[in-house]
Formats: C-alpha cells, sequence, structure tokens
C-alpha cells in the first residue's frame, strides 16, 4: 500500500493534480507512523477516493 500511495503521489504531482498529491502524502506520513491510527487512514482513503471522482468528473467534459 505504500509503495502504491508513492508511486500515485508523485504521478499525480506530475500531472499538476496537487491536491491529489497533497492526500497522498498525509497517507504516507500515516502509513510511515508506527503508533498509526487506521481509523484517520481509512479517512484520508476515503478523501483520495472522493478527490479522483471529481478528478473522473471534471476531466470527462
Amino acid at each position: 500500500m505504500r509503495t502504491i500511495i508513492h508511486e500515485l503521489k508523485g504521478s499525480s504531482g506530475t500531472v499538476g493534480f496537487r491536491n491529489l498529491s497533497r492526500i497522498c502524502a498525509e497517507i504516507e506520513e500515516k502509513i510511515s507512523d508506527n503508533n498509526n491510527d487506521w481509523s484517520t487512514i481509512e479517512n484520508s482513503i476515503e478523501n483520495l477516493l472522493n478527490e479522483i471522482e471529481v478528478l473522473e468528473i471534471l476531466n470527462s467534459k
């Protein structure tokens, strides 16, 4: 999971999806924390999925 989030963070930043990259950075940081709270990670993943949905809508127009 960490690798996928890291790659998505870099790729989204490269193509200019700054908010998506920021959310991935938050998730990456939470995953790396040894005292991670999985409920906060789950909330961040929900934010990630919502942002992807927004981007899909914007790119379909």
